[in-house]
């Protein structure tokens, strides 16, 4: 239904604890880098454990969840007391009166890929049974939905408001941003400057090192100018050779100076 994915999951998570009213469920999401595990809902898992369980690295003995996203399978630990998975997360999981963490790995729709995990927490020694099994692997497969759907959206949000190849902001977003900034500079009173600029004889380049030279040297140049800017201030590419600079936060008597400097 388009809702966000934060509420998606949360739903997902509250149906496996209504389904399983003595678990507690949780969905951790693989972060960009791939290295470290991100709370994604935790309706009801205790506020210390949520936070212990945030950024958990993935590994070959990280909790339940981090292993089961290492290994890419399934890791039921039945005794968080004695499993040393859990060696570093024990003295918390006690402390809310978690003794057991079945881990299922969130695949992608290529079947390798893993976007997160399913956690569900139990507050007795155990293994989960054939129907536990069984019914962990829908919730997964409907998070696995909702999480490479709002992946695609994020995309085509960013490339809608982005040039293709050197990544800058392109002109639509470009125009938004400086609309933005009118308007604060308007309540700090304070000035905008926005600077043009374009690569000479950018076309004798096209025609003797061809278009991919050309390439070459406009992400170049994009790099050059992102390294020019301080904190807080933009640079677009409007097309072809030609790109937009904004700078905000500009004291009135010093715009035209501290521009010109840039």
């Amino acid at each position: 239904r388009g809702v966000p994915l934060e509420q998606t999951l949360r739903t997902i998570a509250s149906t496996v604890e209504d389904h399983f009213p003595r678990l507690t469920c949780a969905i951790s999401l693989l972060d960009a880098g791939g290295a470290t595990l991100r709370t994604g809902a935790a309706p009801t898992l205790g506020a210390r454990l949520a936070d212990a369980i945030d950024g958990l690295p993935l590994g070959p003995s990280s909790g339940s969840a981090g292993t089961a996203a290492f290994r890419r399978e399934p890791v039921y630990v039945d005794d968080i007391a004695h499993d040393e998975l859990w060696a570093g997360l024990r003295d918390v999981a006690l402390g809310h009166g978690i003794t057991a963490c079945w881990s299922t790995p969130i695949f992608g729709s290529d079947g390798h890929t893993v976007l997160g995990t399913l956690d569900v927490y139990a507050r007795e020694t155990r293994t989960p049974d054939t129907e536990h099994v069984q019914i962990f692997s829908l919730p997964a497969h409907l998070a696995s939905i909702a999480i490479e759907r709002k992946e695609f959206e994020d995309r085509l949000a960013h490339q809608s408001m982005h040039d293709p190849l050197t990544g800058l902001p392109n002109r639509l977003l470009f125009l938004d941003r400086l609309a933005l900034a009118v308007a604060r500079c308007r309540r700090a009173h304070t000035e905008v400057a926005v600077l043009f600029c374009d690569l000479d004889r950018f076309k004798n380049v096209n025609e003797s090192g061809g278009h991919g030279a050309g390439d070459e040297l406009l992400v170049t140049a994009a790099r050059r100018l992102e390294s020019l800017l301080r904190p807080g201030d933009s640079v677009a590419r409007f097309g072809g050779d030609e790109f937009a600079i904004l700078c905000e936060d500009l004291p009135v008597s010093t715009a035209r100076e501290d521009a010109l400097d840039i």
